[in-house]
C-alpha cells in the first residue's frame, strides 16, 4: 500500500494480471521479493521519495501482490475435478451405515452430492463477481495502490470462504449423525433393550463410522492448497497492515487489510474446529457410554454380550480419531496452533529483513 506522492497517484505497469517482472521476482532471492515491503517500513514518509524511486517500489510491490492473488486461481479447476470424485467416494463409504441406521443417515447424515454441487456452483459463478468488481475499481488509482488487483483479491476471499463454509457444513452434518447414533445407542442401553446381536450391530456401524470419518476428507489436494494460501495470505496481509500503519495511509484501507487478515485466520479456526468436533463425537461419546452407562444399566451380562462389550470398548479406546488430509496433516485444533506458529515465524523473518540494512541498500 503506497501513499500518494507529490506527483499524483502512481500507476503500476502491468501486463494482464501478472506484471512483467513477477516471475523473475518469484524465482529470485527471498530478500528481493520482500525488499519493497521492507523499504516501506523504513525511513520517514513515502512522499519524501523521488518519483523514479516510487515507481520502482510500486512495480516490485505490484509483482508481489500479483503472485499472491493468482495462486488461488488453481483452486477452481481443482474443485471442479475433486468435488465429484470425493462425493462418489464418500457416498460409497456411507453406504454401510444405511443398512442398520438408515433413518439417521437420511435425517442428519452427510449429503456429499449436495456438497459437490455447491462447490461446483461456487467455482463456476464466482467469475462474474470478479468481472463486475474489476470493471468497478479498475480506474481507481489512489493512494498509490493498484486497484486492479482488488477484484482478484475479493475473488480469492469469496471463493475460499465459501469453500470453508461448505466443508464446515459437511463436517457439522457428520458430527450430528455421529451424535444421533450415540444418542440412539445410549437410549437403547438405558431402556434395557440391548442384546448381543444388537450390540454387535452398533459395533459394526461404529467401525463403518470410524472408517468413514478417517477417510471422509473431501478434496484433500484442494484443502492442502487452501491451507498454503491461507498461511501466505494471512502473513502477507498482516505485514501489509503493519506497513500501512507505519506509512500513515488511508485509515479505511488499513481497516480493510486488517479485517482480511483476521478473516483468513478465522476461516482456519472454523474449519479445524468443525473437523475436531467430528473426531471428538465419534470417539468420546461411544467410549463414555460403554464405560459408564452400559455398566450402570447392565451390572450382569451373559458371556456373549460380555465379549461383545469388551471388544467394542477396546476398539473405541484405541488412539485418537483424526481426519487426515492427503497424509500431510490432520484437521484438528492443533493444526490451528501450527498455522499460527508458521505465520508468526514468517512475520519475524519479514521484520528481520526490515531491520537489516544489507537487504535494502
Amino acid at each position: 500500500m503506497l501513499a500518494q506522492g507529490s506527483g499524483g497517484p502512481t500507476q503500476m505497469p502491468t501486463s494482464g494480471i501478472i506484471p512483467n517482472n513477477a516471475l523473475q521476482l518469484a524465482l529470485g532471492p527471498v530478500h528481493k521479493q520482500h525488499s519493497a515491503m521492507v523499504e516501506l517500513t523504513n525511513g520517514p514518509q513515502l512522499n519524501e521519495l523521488s518519483p523514479d524511486r516510487l515507481d520502482h517500489l510500486s512495480d516490485r510491490f505490484a509483482a508481489i501482490i500479483s503472485i499472491l492473488v493468482t495462486i488461488n486461481y488453481i483452486l477452481t479447476p481443482l474443485m471442479w475435478f475433486e468435488a465429484p470424485h470425493s462425493a462418489q467416494r464418500i457416498t460409497k463409504l456411507a453406504t454401510p451405515l444405511m443398512r442398520n441406521f438408515g433413518f439417521l443417515v437420511q435425517r442428519c447424515g452427510p449429503r456429499p452430492r449436495i456438497l459437490a454441487w455447491m462447490l461446483f456452483v461456487t467455482a463456476t459463478f464466482s467469475a462474474p463477481i470478479l468481472v463486475t468488481l474489476w470493471l468497478y475499481v479498475a480506474a481507481q488509482g489512489q493512494y498509490g495502490f493498484n486497484w486492479r488487483h482488488l477484484p482478484a483479491g475479493i475473488y480469492n476471499v469469496v471463493q475460499c470462504f465459501i469453500l470453508t463454509l461448505g466443508l464446515t457444513a459437511f463436517f457439522t452434518r457428520t458430527a450430528d449423525f455421529a451424535n444421533e447414533l450415540a444418542l440412539q445407542f445410549a437410549k437403547e442401553v438405558k431402556a434395557g433393550k440391548m442384546s448381543a446381536p444388537r450390540l454387535r450391530a452398533f459395533r459394526t456401524s461404529w467401525l463403518h463410522l470410524l472408517r468413514y470419518t478417517q477417510n471422509q476428507c473431501p478434496m484433500p489436494i484442494t484443502i492442502c492448497i487452501y491451507m498454503i494460501i491461507l498461511i501466505t495470505m494471512s502473513t502477507f496481509f498482516t505485514f501489509q497492515f503493519l506497513v500501512v500503519v507505519r506509512v500513515g495511509s488511508d485509515p479505511q484501507l488499513t481497516m480493510v487489510i486488517l479485517c482480511i487478515a483476521i478473516l483468513w485466520d478465522v476461516s482456519a479456526i472454523v474449519l479445524c474446529s468443525a473437523a475436531q468436533r467430528v473426531s471428538d463425537t465419534v470417539k468420546m461419546k461411544f467410549d463414555r457410554i460403554l464405560r459408564v452407562d452400559f455398566h450402570l444399566s447392565y451390572p450382569r451380562v451373559n458371556p456373549e454380550m460380555q465379549r461383545e462389550l469388551k471388544f467394542f470398548a477396546h476398539i473405541t479406546s484405541r488412539g485418537d480419531v483424526r481426519i487426515p488430509v492427503a497424509g500431510f496433516f490432520y484437521l484438528q485444533n492443533k493444526t490451528v496452533t501450527s498455522i499460527s506458529t508458521a505465520i508468526f515465524s514468517y512475520l519475524i523473518v519479514l521484520l528481520q529483513f526490515q531491520s537489516s540494512d544489507k537487504f535494502y541498500r
